[in-house]
C-alpha cells in the first residue's frame, strides 16, 4: 500500500547512460577499467528495468505482475555480474518470484501462488543473509524484511483461497483490502 518510491532518474536516462558506457568500452586499456565499464553497464541496466519495475506498481493493466516479474529478473541478471552486487542479484530474483506468484494468484491460481510465495519467501531470507555479511548493501535490509512480509501475506492469501469457501482470489482480495491492518 501507498505510494511507490518515486526515481529522481527515468529508465530512458538509464538506459542512454548504459549506452554511453558501451561506446567508450573499446577505449578501456587495462581489466580493472574493463570491469568498471560492464558494472556500469550492469548497474544502469538494473537501475531501469527496477525504475520500470516502480511505475508498473501503480499501474493496473492486465499482465503486469508477468512483466515486473521478468524485469526483475533481468536486473537480477545485469547486477549478479557486478562484484559486491550479488547479494543484491539475489534479492531481485526472489521479487521476480513474488511477481510470479502475484501473478498467479490474480489469474486464479491460488495454488501455484502458494508454492511460488513460499520459495520466494526461502529465497528473500537467503539474500537477507547475504545482505548481512555485505556492508555496501546492509542498508536494503529493513526494505527486505518488508518483502519478507508482504511474501507472507500473499501466500497467507493463496492458502486462504486454497482452505476457504470462496476459491475466488480476489473476493478474498478485496475482503481484505477492507481491513485496515
Amino acid at each position: 500500500k501507498g505510494e511507490p518510491v518515486r526515481s529522481n532518474h527515468t529508465s530512458t536516462q538509464a538506459f542512454e547512460f548504459d549506452a554511453r558506457l558501451k561506446s567508450v568500452a573499446p577505449l578501456a586499456v587495462d581489466d580493472e577499467s574493463r570491469a568498471s565499464i560492464r558494472a556500469g553497464e550492469g548497474i544502469a541496466n538494473a537501475y531501469a528495468l527496477i525504475v520500470n519495475n516502480s511505475k508498473l506498481l501503480s499501474d493496473t493493466v492486465p499482465g503486469r505482475f508477468a512483466l515486473m516479474s521478468k524485469n526483475f529478473k533481468e536486473s537480477a541478471d545485469a547486477i549478479s555480474g557486478c562484484e559486491g552486487y550479488e547479494p543484491l542479484g539475489s534479492r531481485l530474483n526472489a521479487l521476480s518470484e513474488v511477481c510470479s506468484a502475484s501473478d498467479m494468484v490474480l489469474n486464479g491460481d491460488a495454488l501455484g501462488c502458494s508454492a511460488k510465495a513460499e520459495e520466494a519467501i526461502s529465497k528473500l531470507e537467503a539474500a537477507k543473509r547475504e545482505l548481512l555479511a555485505n556492508p555496501k548493501l546492509a542498508m536494503t535490509l529493513r526494505a527486505v524484511d518488508l518483502e519478507i512480509a508482504q511474501s507472507r501475506t500473499l501466500k497467507n492469501v493463496a492458502d486462504m483461497v486454497n482452505n476457504g469457501t470462496s476459491k475466488d482470489p480476489l473476493k478474498t482480495l478485496n475482503l481484505l483490502s477492507l481491513i485496515h491492518i
